[in-house]
């Protein structure tokens, strides 16, 4: 077997789905076993997505049973607690509880940004206290607007002094 672009990496292993089943769902599996009688505990999948070559990669771990956790379909979008993904990264959960984290170490921002590879990106930040909104250029974050633990609102200012605060 080959793989990639130029064809230069060599497979070590292969799997193969030799029943001839090419429908949508079907595909090669490697399982693991925590022990030699045990069922399945995790699985990573190649799964069909049609009945011709578009593959998703499916991973799965065991909880009273298999269950998929995490797919990347054939146009590389990654799927986390869903299998229909509308963008590069979707997350889905029946709980309040999961979600995104974004953590740093306690005495430094942690700080999503959301942009391009141009350096000037909208940026959402937590300085262990206050979501701070504002623009980081090439490393440099400039604040534009603050909400702070209290609940006050401060556009303009790092110190809101009321419910919403507008600096001049």
């Amino acid at each position: 077997s080959f793989g990639g672009a130029d064809n230069s990496l060599l497979s070590t292993l292969s799997l193969v789905n030799t029943s001839g089943n090419n429908t949508a769902g079907s595909g090669a599996a490697l399982d693991f076993h925590l022990a030699e009688n045990y069922s399945p505990t995790a699985r990573v999948a190649a799964v069909s997505e049609n009945t011709t070559v578009l593959t998703g990669l499916a991973f799965y771990t065991y909880t009273n049973g298999l269950a998929e956790r995490m797919r990347i379909d054939s146009a590389g979008d990654v799927g986390i607690g869903t299998t229909n993904m509308y963008a590069r990264l979707n997350i889905k959960s029946t709980s309040h509880n999961n979600g995104i984290s974004v953590n740093r170490a306690a005495d430094t921002t942690a700080a999503l940004y959301i942009g391009n590879d141009g350096g000037n990106n909208p940026t959402l930040a937590s300085n262990n206290a206050d979501m701070l909104f504002g623009r980081d250029l090439s490393g440099t974050f400039t604040e534009r607007m603050r909400l702070t633990n209290d609940g006050e609102l401060g556009i303009g200012t790092t110190s809101p002094a009321a419910p919403l605060h507008v600096a001049a």
